[in-house]
């Protein structure tokens, strides 16, 4: 847990990350640098893969160690945080939030470990996180209906702020079309689509971006004029 962390640096190290490994129990979820790190992965779309831990009491009577959900791991798994979550609300802003970021992604459930609760920076864990990361570049922690899953919410990344009326649409697009479109060309490379979700602290790769392209090029020019950007937005 990042107890010796400031604000500024537990961003940075998320930013640069390309997995957020994220050990679930009921101490993370109520601790507010823990909370302040999920949302900062939240807010970076960074790709999350929850470990749930075995569950174990805490000796000095306080959160448990462990992730105490149901046995099985259904599609609304990630309930159950905000269910054991004191405070659901961000500890810089006081915005309520929730947890539900958690379910575009598939859980680790490792609860039938034996033994004590994993302790950070021990050789185990290492060893652990780097199986986990070995499994997630074979692509076994992301399966086609988890990456549609994940790459649709990625893109709503990039227009989170964006809260206008339906009159107001149109102007906004162009607005922040014109932005993203470094060179004037009336149409987005996917290098500058690339770079705009770059510039949100969201590092997308080549294969993502001709996935978007190829929703969003509907006359197959490989740029993405206004009139696309505009509607494959509205579909959001």
């Amino acid at each position: 847990r990042p107890t010796h962390e400031t604000k500024d640096v537990l961003a940075e190290s998320i930013a640069k990350c390309t997995v957020f490994i994220l050990f679930l129990s009921g101490a993370y979820i109520n601790f507010t640098h823990c909370i302040r790190e999920f949302r900062a992965a939240v807010n970076a779309g960074k790709y999350i893969i929850p470990v749930l831990l075995p569950s174990k009491d805490p000796p000095d009577g306080g959160f448990n160690c462990g992730w105490t959900g149901p046995p099985r791991v259904t599609i609304d798994w990630w309930q159950h945080a905000d269910e054991i979550c004191r405070s659901n609300r961000d500890p810089d802003t006081g915005v309520p939030f929730n947890f539900s970021a958690l379910g575009n992604f598939r859980a680790v459930d490792m609860r039938g470990l034996k033994g004590d609760v994993v302790e950070p920076g021990t050789p185990e864990v290492k060893e652990l996180i780097r199986r986990i990361v070995a499994r997630f570049h074979r692509g076994e922690h992301c399966e086609h209906q988890t990456r549609t899953k994940y790459l649709s919410w990625r893109k709503s990344v990039l227009f989170r702020d964006v809260k206008v009326n339906e009159e107001e649409f149109d102007k906004a697009m162009a607005d922040i079309f014109k932005q993203l479109d470094a060179d004037g060309s009336d149409g987005l490379s996917k290098q500058e689509l690339i770079q705009a979700f770059y510039n949100r602290g969201v590092k997308l790769d080549w294969e993502e971006a001709d996935e978007m392209f190829k929703e969003a090029d509907t006359d197959g020019d490989n740029t993405i004029s206004l009139q696309e950007f505009q509607a494959v937005v509205a579909k959001m």
